[in-house]
């Protein structure tokens, strides 16, 4: 237990003094815009850490392009946000909430926020056993971090996306471990949480504040033991759609924030493709309001510094800036229209409903007074246009919605407390008796009392959970990876093999622990449709055609293949742990010719 704690304490330390060096960054660069937020502390902090997180990414960024990606100057990069932050640490300041001047609503509020943050806090500890992260989020930056370069990874899912969250996770595993880039995945969530929490201050009351910072966090649970990038998405997208609500209410004279707005965006389009759908939204806002060609241009340049390096290199390398999802327009190069197809197919096949807790969010545009208010209007034309983006391209994948749920979980916290009101004053229209003060106030407080007890309830046996998650030995982790990733024990023979060149089948869940590089997957030029339906003596042919020595199988995902007729007389087992075989591609020479009969 004390090695747990001490594990967890030194990680919290590391990413607080991440955090100082974003603050740093943010608050120097962005410094004047942020003097005007005044007697705000925590949203000045909040953006300032958001500002300073995407130019933290984008100077990795410039390292990797140049190839100097190492440790002495992510350090250096790291000691110069050090040194920003003390140079801006008088604007450091924080206001602390008084329990006995919150009242009942505001008090139940922050339990249930507290909650939601206890059942997430101990989840990024956790050693990386996500399909996605495990598949080409980390395989990546490993690759990034070995070679201190931006190479294209062609082996790997998805070599041409945008990634400017993984470099974060590349730097990481230079400095520290791979535990830590959940950390700094986790830290979007939680800058988004303390942004959702300040704007909603600024649109209504501080119950209906904390509410949203509530569901946000619950809608964004799944995602804290991970080292994916929807929350980097979200936290790039969000923080725009601040900046940019910023500049409307500075009646456009501030237009620093519009191009601070830009260059989040700019951030999250060098992310995830999937932050290009919200540039028209952001275009047609900025054209309502600014003409100037000048200022235009400048927003323009701005939007595009984070984020122009991959689309230009897509375009020049492949033809397709969008590579490969620009493919029916612009040409495939390494996938074809069956992978693009699989694609789209894949993801309409998880498609979902909106989840409950947003709701109420629907209501919001009949309710009076907030058709009257400007940031409100903002806030529900943006929450509409992203559902209806999102469903037309997506058709209901609920992930791919998380960059817009801070601002629909602003506006489904206005619902549920609209829904309370209206709620409230029927029962009370249509109840023939008043209860005394003393009684109706121990009701609120039973009724309050009882729904935080029972979301802390479910609240323990969660954390846990996460607690015994945690691996600080190398024995723990191990014993973890064991239980969690799909043959890890091939996966440890195959390192301990002399130079060998692996093709996989239905091992793509575990190629950030193989030895790179490792080839197979459902997309792509080593795509495994083009080689599971041949017979043995074509597919042997082929991998060795390939230059590849050593096939490895799991049989669970791909049982026929090593089921069919003559198979071992092209392929000699070498090893085989928890359902998954390595096989050495014979040489021809050694071929037991077929038997006549």
């Amino acid at each position: 237990m004390v090695l747990k704690l001490i594990f967890i304490g030194s990680h919290f330390v590391a990413l607080l003094a991440f955090v100082v060096v974003c603050f740093g960054f943010g608050a120097i660069v962005f410094r004047r815009i942020l003097d005007s937020l005044g007697s705000e502390p925590l949203m000045r902090f909040g953006l300032a850490a958001t500002f300073g997180l995407g130019i933290v990414i984008v100077a990795l960024q410039f390292l990797a392009i140049l190839g100097v990606l190492t440790i002495t100057t992510v350090v250096i990069l790291m000691l110069l946000g050090v040194f920003a932050a003390v140079r801006q640490r008088r604007q450091i300041s924080f206001s602390y909430l008084s329990w006995h001047s919150l009242l009942l609503p505001e008090k139940g509020a922050l339990l249930l926020f507290i909650a939601a943050m206890l059942r997430i806090l101990l989840a990024p500890f956790c050693p990386p056993k996500a399909w996605d992260e495990l598949m080409y989020h980390l395989p990546h930056a490993l690759h990034w971090m070995e070679t201190g370069s931006l190479t294209v990874n062609l082996w790997l899912r998805y070599p041409w996306f945008p990634y400017n969250y993984e470099l974060l996770y590349a730097a990481t595993l230079l400095l520290y471990d791979d535990v830590f880039t959940h950390l700094l995945h986790a830290l979007a969530g939680w800058l988004c949480a303390l942004l959702v929490y300040q704007v909603g201050l600024k649109f209504a009351a501080r119950a209906q504040a904390l509410s949203a910072a509530f569901i946000w966090l619950v809608l964004s649970a799944e995602q804290y033991d991970n080292a994916c990038i929807d929350m980097g998405t979200t936290v790039f997208v969000f923080g725009a759609c601040v900046a940019m609500w910023l500049w409307w209410r500075s009646a456009q004279s501030q237009f620093g924030w519009l191009l601070g707005a830009a260059f989040l965006l700019g951030v999250a389009a060098g992310v995830k493709y999937q932050a290009l759908s919200f540039l028209p939204i952001f275009t047609g806002l900025m054209l309502m309001r600014e003409r100037r060609i000048r200022v235009i241009s400048l927003t323009v340049f701005v939007f595009l510094v984070p984020c122009v390096y991959w689309y230009a290199r897509n375009a020049m390398m492949t033809g397709d800036p969008f590579n490969p999802l620009g493919g029916p327009l612009f040409g495939f190069s390494d996938w074809n229209t069956e992978d693009y197809a699989y694609q789209i197919a894949d993801v309409r096949s998880r498609a979902g409903k909106l989840p409950w807790l947003l709701w109420p969010a629907l209501f919001v545009p009949i309710i009076p007074e907030v058709r009257r208010t400007t940031h409100w209007k903002l806030a529900i034309g943006f929450g509409g246009y992203s559902i209806l983006v999102w469903y037309a391209t997506t058709g209901g994948y609920i992930r791919y919605l998380m960059p817009a749920f801070p601002v629909l979980a602003l506006l489904a916290a206005r619902g549920w407390a609209w829904l309370l009101e209206a709620l409230r004053d029927s029962l009370g229209g249509r109840l023939k008796f008043s209860l005394p003060n003393p009684w109706k106030r121990s009701l609120q407080v039973s009724v309050t009392l009882l729904c935080v007890a029972a979301f802390f309830w479910t609240t323990v046996p969660m954390m846990k959970s996460n607690w015994k998650k945690i691996a600080v030995t190398e024995a723990e982790r191990e014993m973890y990876l064991r239980s969690r990733i799909s043959g890890y024990n091939v996966i440890t023979y195959l390192k301990r093999l002399p130079s060998v060149h692996v093709y996989q089948f239905g091992l793509e869940d575990a190629i950030y622990y193989a030895p790179q590089p490792i080839y197979g997957d459902h997309f792509g030029p080593w795509r495994y449709r083009d080689l599971a339906n041949l017979p043995p003596e074509s597919l042997a042919r082929r991998l060795a055609e390939m230059g590849f020595d050593t096939l490895v199988i799991h049989h669970l995902r791909w049982p026929m293949i090593a089921a069919k007729p003559d198979f071992l007389r092209y392929f000699e087992t070498i090893f085989e742990s928890q359902g998954v075989s390595v096989y050495r591609i014979k040489p021809w020479t050694e071929i037991t010719p077929a038997d006549p009969r």
